[in-house]
């Protein structure tokens, strides 16, 4: 077994066989994709979704029906509208 000093060391080059040198992994940008794509859905979520308007059709039928429903009574038209458009109100607020 021969012995070398220090310094001979240092000045002596390792090769390794193409096989075995790994490269450094390539720098991907998706990392900062995701952050961007993270913070459009926050601002997606934190915006009010448009309503769609109520037309006074809508809440006839609706109150044609409940005044059928409740076997055609007079004198509670205004009290079956009422009825109708709350009841629309809550059916577009609970879809969205």
């Amino acid at each position: 077994m021969k012995i070398t000093s220090a310094s001979k060391l240092k000045n002596r080059k390792i090769v390794t066989p193409k096989s075995k040198r790994t490269t450094a992994p390539a720098v991907t940008k998706a990392a900062p994709k995701a952050a961007k794509t993270a913070t459009i859905k926050t601002k997606r979520a934190s915006k009010p979704l448009p309503t769609q308007e109520i037309t006074s059709e809508q809440i006839a039928r609706r109150a044609y029906f409940i005044w059928e429903q409740q076997g055609k009574p007079a004198g509670k038209e205004a009290e079956h509208w009422m009825l109708a458009e709350k009841q629309i109100k809550a059916e577009q607020s609970f879809t969205e």
